[in-house]
């Protein structure tokens, strides 16, 4: 009787640990981004992934958002970014969080993040050698000038945090139900 009371505490233990894992590693990161121009806030936006990749790219996203606040008030989107027929390009490292940079993509001209449509009427492109930007949208411009990409990532627990929440929780468990099977521990004298 008391194999088959401790198996089923094993079991529900494992479970929720397995559970736990599982939940915490499909939780979504999001970061938040902002390009200024010095003091001046060019755009602003998000992007969100749950993918363990090293690198991220659109393909990974999850959600997107980039508005520029630059006179076009053109806003982006995931599923812009994610099917710009002509050029695209993102590629951001979760373990330094920062956005990288290729060295020759459209035209040979190094980029660290694009999106461009097929007439070349509407998307955008940020150039970190020239520190500058164009926005293809009506009342954009072209090679504006910016000086920084701020990334912010959202804080959420990391699954290590809920693995060990877990794991204890188990353990108390286990410590509990050795404590009823034995009954009471007499206090020292």
């Amino acid at each position: 009787m008391q194999v088959r009371r401790f198996l089923s505490y094993a079991t529900s233990a494992l479970l929720a640990l397995l559970s736990g894992i599982a939940v915490s590693t499909a939780n979504a990161v999001t970061v938040d981004v902002t390009i200024v121009n010095g003091a001046t806030t060019i755009a602003t936006g998000s992007f969100s992934y749950s993918s363990a990749s090293p690198t991220i790219d659109y393909a990974d996203l999850t959600a997107f958002t980039l508005m520029f606040d630059d006179g076009s008030g053109a806003v982006y989107n995931l599923s812009f970014v994610q099917n710009a027929p002509q050029y695209d390009y993102f590629a951001y490292q979760p373990s330094t969080n920062t956005l990288l940079t290729t060295s020759s993509n459209y035209a040979g001209i190094p980029d660290i993040l694009s999106a461009i449509d097929d007439g070349f009427d509407y998307g955008f492109f940020l150039n970190p050698t020239a520190l500058t930007y164009t926005d293809y949208a009506p009342l954009g411009g072209f090679d504006l000038p910016y000086t920084a990409i701020d990334l912010a990532v959202a804080s959420a627990p990391l699954p290590a945090t809920w693995t060990m929440m877990l794991i204890g929780l188990a353990g108390l468990g286990f410590v509990g139900y050795r404590q009823s099977r034995k009954g009471a521990l007499p206090l020292a004298a």
